[in-house]
């Protein structure tokens, strides 16, 4: 049953998760809508996550407003260990590849701007960076970087996207540089 595993040994749990979605669900491969807190509430509850970071990252669609953008000028320890109870909501992030309600790019030859985005940032991170700043970094690329080339739809050229990050993180994640 998905999150039931044994947990204890590891740090943290990571998943992603690139398909189709709408307004609060996502679609399974075989087109069946699956809502949101129905996968990621088992692992909020398992005992062995419990004070360890849940990370889901999330490719799809949130609805089908276009984001046509907007023209701008812009410039490019705690304290010691004690037991203690912690809510069962603690240590989940889910970073979305778009903003509720909208629709979510890929490129016919690169795929999905918020994975292209996150992985060119991670790859090129020093590991002394804390997740947010990794996510923070990410949007910034999406948002300023990309823009949908269609042209022969007038609807959604030029579109934009903005990624959205929702957090009860109660320390700092971050990735070691990888050799």
């Amino acid at each position: 049953m998905m999150g039931e595993e044994d947990y204890t040994q590891d740090d943290c749990f990571v998943c992603w998760i690139l398909t189709h979605g709408d307004s609060g669900c996502l679609y399974t491969s075989d087109g069946e809508q699956l809502i949101e807190d129905k996968f990621i509430s088992p692992f909020r509850k398992n005992k062995g996550l419990l004070g360890k970071p849940k990370l889901f990252f999330i490719q799809a669609c949130r609805g089908n407003i276009v984001d046509k953008g907007q023209t701008v000028v812009i410039d490019i320890s705690d304290s010691s260990s004690r037991i203690c109870r912690i809510p069962t909501q603690a240590d989940l992030l889910v970073a979305y590849s778009t903003f509720p309600g909208y629709l979510s790019w890929l490129g016919t030859d690169n795929g999905s701007w918020f994975v292209q985005a996150f992985c060119y940032v991670l790859k090129n991170s020093t590991g002394s960076e804390d997740l947010f700043a990794l996510l923070t970094k990410a949007s910034r690329f999406v948002a300023i970087k990309y823009e949908a080339n269609t042209p022969d739809n007038a609807f959604t050229r030029g579109a934009k996207q903005m990624p959205y990050v929702t957090s009860t993180l109660t320390h700092c994640v971050r990735f070691p540089k990888m050799p």
